[in-house]
């Protein structure tokens, strides 16, 4: 899978693999100057949607297949022997 960045004049096509690496370059960025400018300490508004992420990885996502009582009759009827 591919991401596309466009503006106005530039439309850049970025693979899964490279999207990756630079959200991973962001963190670790971001984890430097965070810690720089109050090791140990995060901003309130921070900290607050760590806690939400925290508490969502703990709650039981639904499941994307559907039961078997959720699915329509899809009798496929049994090929009849040939009558000549």
């Amino acid at each position: 899978m591919s991401a596309r960045v466009s503006s106005a004049r530039v439309s850049i096509h970025i693979d899964g693999v490279h999207a990756r690496a630079i959200c991973e370059e962001i963190g670790e960025r971001l984890r430097e100057t965070l810690n720089r400018e109050a090791p140990g300490q995060l901003p309130p508004r921070l900290q607050h949607l760590i806690e939400r992420l925290a508490a969502a990885d703990h709650d039981e996502a639904p499941s994307i297949v559907p039961s078997l009582d959720d699915l329509p009759n899809l009798a496929i009827p049994l090929a009849s022997p040939a009558t000549t």
